[in-house]
């Protein structure tokens, strides 16, 4: 199992409520074009955000993303797409 590395700063099971049927819809506003991904693995990312660093320096990229995850990942379900 990969360790993760890269952390949302907005909960995929908020982004997740914003997919249709055919994706998402990223509009690259500079650009001036609009994607169609079909994954929100690289929407609203930074690298490390929950990793935690002991006095040594030793990382730990697992225990603060998954207590997120299991406080309050299932409590944003009563969300409905319209």
């Amino acid at each position: 199992m990969s360790i993760p590395k890269r952390h949302h700063y907005v909960p995929r099971v908020h982004i997740r409520k914003f997919k249709s049927n055919e994706g998402y819809y990223l509009l690259m506003k500079q650009a001036g074009i609009i994607k169609n991904p079909k994954s929100s693995n690289h929407f609203f990312v930074k690298k490390e955000l929950n990793t935690i660093a002991d006095s040594e320096g030793n990382k730990d990229h697992k225990t603060f993303e998954k207590e997120l995850a299991d406080k309050w990942d299932n409590k944003f379900n009563y969300y409905e797409v319209i």
